[in-house]
């Protein structure tokens, strides 16, 4: 970002701003896809938008790779939600962006992987309330499972 902004800590505080936000809108994006209710998903997003322990993030330049590394993870698990009811053509287009966003995510801060963990988790709890026959079905109608 050096090459970009220099020495001017404007651009580096927008393009922070940028990253935390889309962090937030992720985070009621996911919060929605995994079953919550539109009014929880939204308190969550708010509060965690203005937890007072995360301004560091919001104000030191250093820290843009935190917001980021969030960001990507929760593209990764809102991405894994979205293929859980997606149609057959578009299963592998989420995939592939969920893969990609959790490889980048857990490349730019270790601290998210036991994270990844989790995703498998959510995935198969969404998929068994909302597809017959659970995530075995899901896989079985895409012809991918046994």
């Amino acid at each position: 970002m050096f090459s970009l902004f220099g020495l001017h800590s404007l651009g580096y505080h927008i393009t922070n701003l940028l990253v935390f936000t889309s962090a937030v809108v992720l985070l009621y994006w996911t919060l929605l896809e995994a079953g919550f209710a539109r009014p929880h998903a939204l308190s969550v997003a708010l509060v965690f938008a203005v937890l007072p322990n995360y301004s560091t993030d919001r104000f030191w330049m250093a820290a843009f790779g935190y917001s980021l590394t969030l960001a990507l993870f929760l593209l990764s698990l809102y991405a894994d939600l979205r293929a859980v009811r997606s149609g057959p053509g578009r299963l592998l287009p989420w995939k592939i962006v969920s893969v990609a966003a959790l490889l980048m995510a857990g490349l730019g801060y270790e601290m998210i992987l036991p994270f990844a963990l989790l995703s498998p988790i959510v995935v198969w709890i969404r998929a068994s309330r909302t597809m017959p026959g659970g995530l075995k079905g899901r896989l079985t109608t895409l012809g991918a499972g046994a």
